[in-house]
């Protein structure tokens, strides 16, 4: 089963978004803030990683920092979320952190998923 990393500091969101990645057969651990995502990433191995880029304790930027600086992530599909993508110089994130994909808030959850399953089906997860 495709294990997925979801951090989100919105809880509701979170709950909602972690409910239909498992609905679509996904096994789904929430962390709502960076640190928290970053102590799961160390106890145990995801397939992918979802992450919002502004988070408390430590935003999405750093979180991806400590993944790819961490070999058991460095190929790790991440996708990042974010209301901040007009903000971002998000050419230079995806070539520095080597981010899959980012979404733009607001979304539709269904698109959402839909991009969880192109990331997985182009890393052959």
């Amino acid at each position: 089963m495709t294990r997925i990393l979801l951090a989100e500091d919105n809880v509701t969101f979170a709950k909602v978004l972690g409910f239909k990645l498992e609905v679509q057969g996904y096994s789904t651990t929430v962390a709502h803030d960076g640190r928290a995502a970053w102590e799961h990433a160390q106890q145990a191995v995801f397939d992918l990683v979802i992450m919002d880029y502004d988070m408390p304790e430590m935003n999405g930027v750093d979180l991806c920092r400590h993944l790819r600086d961490d070999r058991r992530y460095d190929q790790t599909p991440i996708i990042m979320v974010t209301g901040f993508c007009q903000d971002l110089d998000m050419d230079k994130l995806s070539e520095e952190l080597k981010i899959s994909a980012f979404v733009s808030k607001p979304f539709i959850l269904a698109d959402l998923i839909k991009k969880v399953e192109e990331v997985l089906s182009a890393c052959h997860v």
